[in-house]
């Protein structure tokens, strides 16, 4: 059975990465995307980031009513700051194949990334293109031991993310229809973005 992890901060989770989800798990015929939480992102430790059980509980409520969509804590019995290669490792040890989705701006950075030798032993890439990185760009600087385990798939382009999510809540903006209404309660319970 082969499921799709899409990892992130999800600080706030909003309809792109539902979008993103969505997508791969159609094109690339996944059984099922885990939204894995991420603790706290190597490339994010001295970010003020969210408390994780509270950006949590945005995903649990985002893919409550999404089919095949699920949320995921792996990350949170790992130590910190934890790495895609452990997270990776323990759905292996499950007997599950993966697929990891990203962008292609992040595809660009990933022989950066700890261990990409044994991600690619253990799982696919399910890379989608995002503006100013063209796939055929970024996969021609990569070598062929990367390229021969990425699946390409497509999504329309969003304007949305989640910097931009909370810079609109600090300035007292609107974020609906950018983020399901069922987050949108969390945000405003926890008063989260405000300053």
């Amino acid at each position: 059975m082969r499921v799709g992890v899409l990892g992130g901060t999800f600080d706030p989770i909003h309809i792109g990465h539902l979008r993103l989800a969505i997508e791969a798990m159609e094109q690339l015929h996944l059984k099922e995307v885990v939204l894995e939480v991420t603790r706290v992102s190597p490339f994010k430790v001295s970010e003020r980031i969210t408390d994780p059980e509270i950006r949590y509980a945005m995903v649990v409520e985002a893919v409550r009513d999404v089919p095949g969509l699920l949320p995921g804590r792996t990350d949170f019995n790992l130590p910190s700051p934890s790495y895609t290669i452990e997270t990776l490792r323990i759905y292996f040890e499950k007997g599950l194949e993966t697929t990891l989705l990203m962008g292609s701006d992040t595809l660009a950075g990933f022989m950066k990334w700890k261990e990409p030798e044994k991600i690619l032993e253990i799982s696919r890439l399910g890379v989608v293109e995002r503006l100013n990185y063209p796939c055929e760009e970024v996969l021609a600087s990569l070598p062929d031991w990367v390229r021969e385990k990425v699946d390409s798939f497509e999504m329309p382009h969003l304007e949305v993310s989640s910097t931009l999510i909370r810079k609109k809540i600090s300035q007292g903006l609107s974020v609906t229809h950018l983020v399901p209404q069922s987050v949108v309660k969390i945000i405003e319970e926890h008063r989260l973005y405000k300053e």
